[in-house]
């Protein structure tokens, strides 16, 4: 998991709740200010400044520190988990050793069954932390690029594959809290697809866009970048069924443009042949109109079939 990223998440998130929450204990330890006794009142400012020096640190120096060492904090070895996979597999190799010198001497066959039990608990663990990571990487590149150029249909399809795969792992840890935790945080994603995947339709221009920010009570400039996890913000599930009858409305008028696009097309690629009248030299007359006569009929179906929809108004 890159650490940038999940700085910018903690400071965005976790640093509000820290900045809102200090500013108001502080508040409420100035209080004690202006009271007479100078006891109280020396303790009412130690203690605002302390909060004031905490919110400080929490919000600058465990940052840095976070950038300043990016390799040490976004190691997978941090996790505990992966110093174990060598020695794992080396205890595993001499097991077998051993179990092969044991039948070799006609002995008895250890089975080393806290060995396999170890190694079948950790297995399990080492795969969800990994995908664990993997995920928490993707929905932080989902939400913070820009969503107008962000392949929804790619999201959906990484989104489903997790699904069925946090599904599966759910089976062997049912009561593994982190393996809870991932499921939660999938399946909730996968909730807010129907509305992502109406945000993602390529058919939403900029008079589309206008209505869905007026809808979440925004200002929408035009030719801005729009992320993912501003319109979550916004509260865009909450208004899920407003955006996505925006959405088929996009749908219904690029349909009606893709329509007219074509008539316009076909008339400027019509071409009208011209032949002589009879013997005389110098009088021109159209020659056969048969596919003009079509074409004209056909573009007169396709005009009103687009006038009567209703999506023209």
């Amino acid at each position: 998991m890159r650490v940038s990223l999940q700085v910018r998440r903690m400071v965005g998130g976790a640093g509000q709740t820290v900045l809102i929450s200090g500013t108001v204990m502080s508040a409420c330890v100035l209080g004690l200010t202006p009271l007479p006794l100078e006891m109280l009142a020396s303790a009412g400012y130690g203690a605002a400044l302390t909060i004031a020096l905490c919110a400080l640190v929490n919000l600058s120096l465990t940052p840095a520190l976070l950038l300043a060492f990016p390799r040490f904090f976004s190691d997978f070895e941090c996790l505990g988990l992966a110093p174990l996979l060598a020695p794992l597999r080396a205890l595993g190799e001499q097991a077998n050793m051993f179990k092969q010198m044991q039948g070799v001497f006609r002995l008895h066959v250890a089975e080393f069954t806290q060995l396999a039990d170890t190694i079948s608990q950790y297995e399990p663990r080492r795969e969800i932390w990994q995908k664990l990571d993997t995920w928490f990487e993707l929905q932080s590149v989902w939400k913070g690029a820009n969503f107008k150029e962000l392949n929804v249909e790619d999201v959906v399809k990484e989104v489903n594959l997790y699904f069925k795969d946090v599904h599966k792992m759910s089976k062997r840890l049912q009561q593994d809290a982190v393996m809870l935790m991932f499921k939660e945080s999938v399946e909730d994603f996968k909730e807010a697809l129907p509305c992502i995947s109406d945000l993602g339709n390529p058919s939403l221009q900029e008079r589309h866009w206008k209505r869905i920010l007026e809808k979440l009570d925004k200002p929408y400039f035009a030719n801005t970048e729009i992320k993912l996890e501003q319109l979550l913000r916004y509260g865009c599930l909450e208004h899920a069924d407003a955006i996505a009858e925006i959405s088929a409305i996009a749908s219904g008028e690029f349909g009606l443009e893709t329509m007219l696009e074509k008539i316009r097309k076909g008339w400027a690629e019509c071409s009208f042949t011209t032949i002589n009248n009879r013997d005389s030299a110098d009088v021109w007359i159209l020659g056969g109109v048969e596919e003009v006569v079509v074409m004209l009929e056909d573009s007169q179906v396709a005009l009103q079939t687009i006038l009567a929809s209703r999506y023209v108004g």
